[in-house]
């Protein structure tokens, strides 16, 4: 059993109650649930045998799907104000949360509230409902999301009394008039401004200079000239804040700026002489699941493609994820991607998901004990690189996993998967085909390159086969700690691994495939319009979009709409719905069907081709234009001329009009005629050629019975009377 697992009761009146783990303790002793049908329920202390025995005879049972899921969508589908009040409620309990299992302890619990209340000036039942929410919905910060739907009175705000809060000052009491002010949110908006601008630098000022500086700067009511340099008029000292109430406030919001110290010192002033140093890597985590770090190196070995091995592809990039606590590799990644998202987003879903299966794609054959690790951790530590942007967002605020990124120059903070990149690499180094033996080649030497003989899969079940040796292998130089010593647990990531799931779980969490992977894909925005969906000059579509009219709506006005997407597979994009847990999938139209099996780099590197190609075109394509046009205009110009002739100039605009219809029925039969078809013309001429005599040759007797003789056709004869006809 671990965090956040949902167990279902039923008694015998078939009445259902839910239950969340909230915390199992070090031993496995005891564990902490709440019921989770509302929040008006507080943790409860059980016995963690008494769950146990409840789930394997039936009593009980562990549930797949979490009925809180909604609350782990993407920070893209979240309002603007709820994220506010969101961030609000974290930072009231984000320091108490983490004090377990003192606060759930009815007792101690009390303590740690009345602290908060102090701290923040506010009741305890405020603090109390963020308590709930944050427990009952999945122990992530997301949980403490609003539920609008419950509020009332929106928009309404509370304005502070003309009655000076808190302790009256000693002042006052010699002189009434000495009460000072509240500080309200312009004074709030004002401290931020000079913290950041006087405070927070290098230049280190003090916070009295900052003060100082505040007050000549934001509350002078004038100026005055004193040998022509302007000096500022400020105000009582009893119409402007103090220095206790701009310390304090100040201090506020320093707590909520990350990096403040850093801003004060330096950056890498602070990494030499204010990073806390914490000894050996292992002690930072306390048990499985603590502390994850994960990594990507380019290997040193060369591979060939599957798809022809003839073609030499270049050195894969290895992603590890790996336990500090326990050594163990938890998930990995052998791929061509660039140290990027996309390569740490395919080890982060391999570390939380089963190795039987995982191992199976590859032929290769292991029971659960083998590679039992499969769920996400408490916290991740990675590098900037690939760690930072819109991918790993949802890591906290969905998953429940923090992320904490490493500093430039500071690779040692996660030394214990660098060290193993290269026991490695030292481990398939003597058999492998195609490996760097060393980074420059002398004259004469062989080029390893030619020596490549492995695919990206035929690598990756090598890798497979090693991290399986690493988790079973002693490590040195391994601090054991005094009960691992006392109970005899050898140095072997799967010995501790085992080991710490009994002894000092409570940091692992599990979460649906599904859920997972909704929060690691790339997310962007894509236009709607009546053409389909826009995404990267591509048109894609899906039965919800024709079921809910969206192209009808965009025809009038686009709008846009939150996808996630895999580059590597750009035939889809997904949809995520708005509680965030499920995909609309939408395929990519016929028309761009020769973009099949591109990734995302090479159909925008084609589209640019193909604009590059076009611009080179275009000289010709505007010549071709051009003789068109001025074969258009000859024609128009000398039409126009033989109109004109026939026409005189003095015609009027009505004769010209007259008889439009007669005219087109004229035209109509005459065009008729000249191109009506004859089959078999083309044969008779062929088979009875007529002999053509110049008339020139001819008498003038025959050419008088040529004419004379000859008959008139009666139906023309009827034409040209109705023509006649009509003319007069």
């Amino acid at each position: 059993m671990f965090v956040n697992s949902i167990i279902e009761w039923q008694d015998d009146n078939r009445n259902i109650t839910v239950e969340r783990i909230l915390w199992v303790s070090p031993n496995c002793s005891q564990l902490v649930i709440i019921d989770i049908s509302d929040l008006s329920h507080l943790p409860e202390f059980r016995e963690y045998k008494e769950i146990e025995a409840a789930l394997e005879h039936g009593i009980a049972r562990k549930l797949s799907i979490d009925p809180y899921s909604n609350f782990m969508r993407p920070v893209e589908n979240i309002s603007e104000n709820s994220l506010k009040n969101r961030d609000k409620a974290w930072n009231i309990i984000s320091n108490i949360v983490e004090i377990e299992p003192d606060i759930y302890d009815e007792r101690r619990r009390g303590k740690l509230i009345d602290e908060v209340c102090r701290k923040f000036g506010i009741h305890k039942k405020m603090v109390y409902r963020y308590l709930k929410r944050y427990w009952v919905r999945g122990k992530t910060k997301n949980a403490l999301l609003p539920n609008y739907s419950n509020c009332g009175a929106p928009g309404k705000e509370k304005n502070l009394s003309s009655v000076k809060l808190g302790r009256p000052r000693k002042v006052t009491r010699e002189d009434p008039a000495l009460t000072g002010i509240n500080v309200n949110e312009i004074d709030k908006k004002n401290i931020r401004i000079a913290i950041k601008q006087w405070y927070l630098n290098t230049d280190q000022n003090s916070m009295a200079f900052a003060y100082k500086q505040m007050l000549e700067n934001h509350y002078n009511s004038s100026v005055y000239f004193k040998n022509g340099v302007p000096i500022p008029i400020l105000p009582s000292n009893d119409n402007v804040i103090s220095f206790v109430q701009f310390r304090y406030w100040a201090q506020k919001e320093i707590s909520k700026i990350d990096n403040a110290m850093q801003r004060r010192i330096g950056e890498r002033k602070y990494n030499l002489q204010k990073r806390p140093l914490l000894g050996n890597s292992t002690s930072r985590a306390s048990g499985p699941g603590a502390i994850f770090e994960i990594d990507a190196t380019p290997t040193d070995v060369y591979l060939v493609s599957e798809l022809d091995r003839k073609r030499i592809i270049g050195r894969a990039v290895l992603y590890i994820v790996e336990d500090v606590f326990t050594r163990l590799i938890t998930g990995i990644y052998v791929g061509l991607e660039g140290p990027s998202w996309i390569g740490a987003m395919m080890a982060l879903e391999n570390a939380a998901n089963n190795k039987v299966e995982f191992c199976a794609q590859y032929s290769i054959q292991i029971d659960e004990s083998d590679w039992p690790c499969h769920s996400l951790p408490k916290s991740i530590t990675g590098d900037r690189g690939e760690m930072e942007g819109k991918g790993p967002e949802s890591l906290n605020d969905a998953l429940g996993v923090r992320l904490d990124n490493t500093p430039p120059y500071r690779g040692d903070l996660k030394g214990i998967v660098e060290q193993n990149f290269r026991m490695g690499q030292r481990k398939i180094g003597p058999f492998v085909p195609g490996l760097i033996r060393k980074e420059i080649r002398e004259r004469g030497e062989p080029d390893y390159r030619l020596c490549a003989r492995l695919t990206v899969k035929a690598f990756t079940k090598i890798m497979i086969f090693t991290i399986l040796e690493h988790n079973k292998k002693e490590l040195h130089n391994y601090p054991l700690d005094k009960d691992m010593t006392v109970e005899g647990i050898p140095p072997i990531p799967l010995e501790l691994w085992d080991w710490g799931i009994v002894n000092r779980s409570g940091f692992l969490h599990e979460k649906p495939r599904d859920i997972i992977r909704l929060n690691l894909l790339p997310r962007s925005e894509v236009s709607v319009t009546r053409q389909g969906i826009y995404f990267e000059k591509m048109y894609y579509g899906c039965d919800i979009a024709l079921a809910e009219g969206w192209y009808e709506k965009a025809t009038n006005r686009r709008f846009r709409v939150p996808i996630c997407y895999d580059p590597r597979n750009m035939k889809y994009i997904y949809i995520p719905n708005r509680d965030g847990t499920e995909f609309i999938k939408c395929q990519r139209l016929p028309q761009f069907d020769r973009f099949d099996d591109m990734r995302l780099e090479e159909i925008q590197d084609q589209f640019f081709f193909e604009e590059v190609e076009s611009h080179r075109r275009k000289t010709g394509q505007n010549q071709i234009g051009a003789d068109t046009d001025a074969q258009i205009k000859t024609i128009i110009k000398e039409e126009t001329e033989l109109t004109e002739e026939v026409w005189p100039k003095d015609t009027s605009k009505a004769s010209k009009l007259k008889d439009i219809k007669m005219n087109r029925k004229e035209e109509k039969e005459a065009i008729r005629q000249r191109e009506a078809w004859e089959l078999g013309e083309d044969i008779l001429n062929q088979e009875h050629p007529a002999e053509v005599i110049p008339i020139s040759r001819l008498r003038d007797s025959d050419k008088e019975n040529i004419t004379g003789n000859q008959e008139t056709d009666p139906i023309m004869e009827m034409l040209q009377l109705q023509r006649n006809k009509r003319r007069k």
